[in-house]
Formats: structure tokens, C-alpha cells, sequence
């Protein structure tokens, strides 16, 4: 039931009756659990790169453009100018 698995977002969107697919976006510093999850979920996702996952994973990363986030930003401060162009 949890990351990245979308049963845990089919929960999230049924509790707080919540719109779902591009109205939603999960904030995530791991590609492989916080934003598969939000992929599996139905979420746009914003990777944040002052965690676990860094810059050269990104440059490097080779999956499929429906894997890869939807935004990228350095911190959480990305966040404010990411939401306001959604």
C-alpha cells in the first residue's frame, strides 16, 4: 500500500475528494519511489533535488518520458513557481 504503488493515491484522491490527474502534484527528492508513485497515482510530479536523487540521476536517467517527472527544481523553494505555471 505504499510508494510507489497507486493504491495508497486511489486512497489520498478518495479521502480528501480530490480532483484527480493534473490538479494534483506530488513533491518528491526519490525518482524511484516518490515520483513513480505520483506517476502510478495519476499526479504531475515535481522532483526536488536536495535529497536523493541529484542532478547527474537526472542527466543520466534513460527511461521512458512517461517515467520521468513532469517538473524539475533544485529545493522546495521551486515550488511556488511551479504551481503558479500549472
Amino acid at each position: 500500500m505504499g510508494k510507489p504503488g497507486g493504491i495508497l493515491g486511489e486512497l489520498i484522491v478518495s479521502k480528501f475528494n480530490l480532483p484527480t490527474g493534473s490538479r494534483v502534484l506530488m513533491v518528491g527528492d526519490n525518482i524511484h519511489s516518490d515520483i513513480q508513485f505520483g506517476i502510478n497515482s495519476g499526479f504531475k510530479t515535481l522532483l526536488v533535488l536536495s535529497g536523493v536523487t541529484k542532478q547527474e540521476h537526472v542527466d543520466q536517467w534513460d527511461a521512458a518520458e512517461e517515467l520521468k517527472p513532469d517538473f524539475v527544481g533544485r529545493s522546495i523553494a521551486d515550488l511556488h513557481e511551479k504551481i503558479r505555471n500549472m
